[in-house]
């Protein structure tokens, strides 16, 4: 093959440039509960390998009406529970209503579902930034859907962070109030070069 495109296939620069096999979307963890418990553990997962992070929770429901939490796990394996989390939520349902919920440093926890029962399912996608640094603040972004118990379908978005200068390995995602009956969750890394 000759021409430009032929010409440069495979170099390390110029128009194309080799790109490296790990490059792109890579599935690090994907874990599916079936069982009623009050949390699950998503550990070891985050590691200085990726800068950025994807994460899918879907199939989500829980054993009453409760809100979908999750929580970091610091690198020493404790999960920080206490008041370190910062939030800014708005949210729109299916008829048009919408608001917003504004939280200082005065939360226990990531805000991911809405209001969902065994009647009900959420799904969120969310994104968390340089879980590893211990230089600066983690930040987490995140979009949840929702059909509660009587069938209103919401969209939310959650802002949140954890303010603690400490690097990050996991996530442990709980119920605001009961168990989690069933959930499914795929953790992606994502490459830049």
């Amino acid at each position: 093959m000759s021409g430009i495109i032929g010409d440069n296939i495979g170099r390390g620069s110029g128009v194309i440039a080799s790109v490296s096999v790990s490059a792109g979307l890579n599935l690090v963890h994907s874990t599916t509960s079936t069982s009623s418990v009050s949390s699950i553990s998503l550990d070891n997962i985050f590691t200085s390998d990726y800068d950025l992070y994807l994460i899918h929770g879907y199939n989500i429901t829980h054993a009453s009406a409760s809100h979908g939490w999750a929580r970091v796990i610091k690198s020493d394996g404790s999960v920080d529970s206490g008041s370190n989390y910062q939030t800014v939520r708005h949210w729109v349902n299916q008829g048009g209503t919408t608001g917003t919920n504004d939280y200082g440093v005065t939360e226990s926890e990531i805000s991911l579902g809405y209001d969902v029962s065994t009647t009900g399912i959420t799904s969120f996608t969310a994104y968390m930034y340089n879980p590893q640094s211990t230089a600066y603040d983690k930040h987490f972004y995140g979009l949840c859907e929702a059909t509660d118990a009587s069938n209103i379908r919401c969209l939310r978005w959650t802002g949140t962070y954890n303010i603690h200068d400490t690097a990050v390995r996991g996530l442990n995602y709980l119920a605001s109030t009961g168990n989690i009956e069933h959930a499914e969750f795929r953790i992606y890394g994502l490459a830049t070069s």
